[in-house]
């Protein structure tokens, strides 16, 4: 008899992270080339980041499991902080301690960006399981 695969719902609070960071400048090109300035990434996080580590985990222990939670499928680029809240920091580059490599860290934080009135709707798991074995909440106090 072979036993069925354990489903996991995982549910919360989700954001899309913008972590902004310093490109070096350049001696020629455009003028927009030597001046200093940044380019963006945006990265999801919350429940929906807490869904891919628990699937990614559990493939590396070689655990079958159904694993669902908040989708994020658009381009995180193109989905505005009326929908899903954004966090924003700037990264820079520091000198790792008795070396000479530098890598990034967060610098400083620029807080949240949300809706203009009230909270961003919650993004429902994307397959709602109502026979699962465990539910992992992630609740950032964001509306959830």
């Amino acid at each position: 008899m072979s036993e069925k695969e354990p489903v996991i719902v995982v549910a919360g609070d989700v954001t899309v992270d913008w972590f902004m960071y310093p490109v070096d400048t350049g001696d020629e090109g455009g003028n927009w080339r030597q001046h200093t300035s940044s380019h963006a990434d945006a990265l999801p996080d919350g429940a929906a980041l807490l869904t891919k580590f628990t699937k990614q985990s559990l493939e590396v222990e070689g655990i079958p499991a159904r694993v669902t939670g908040p989708p994020l499928s658009e381009s995180l680029r193109d989905i505005p902080p009326e929908k899903v809240i954004h966090s924003n920091v700037m990264l820079d580059r520091f000198q790792v301690r008795g070396g000479e490599e530098k890598v990034l860290r967060i610098s400083k934080s620029f807080g949240y960006i949300g809706s203009g009135s009230g909270s961003p709707q919650s993004l429902p798991p994307e397959h709602d399981f109502e026979d699962a074995d465990i539910i992992v909440l992630d609740d950032a106090g964001n509306g959830f």
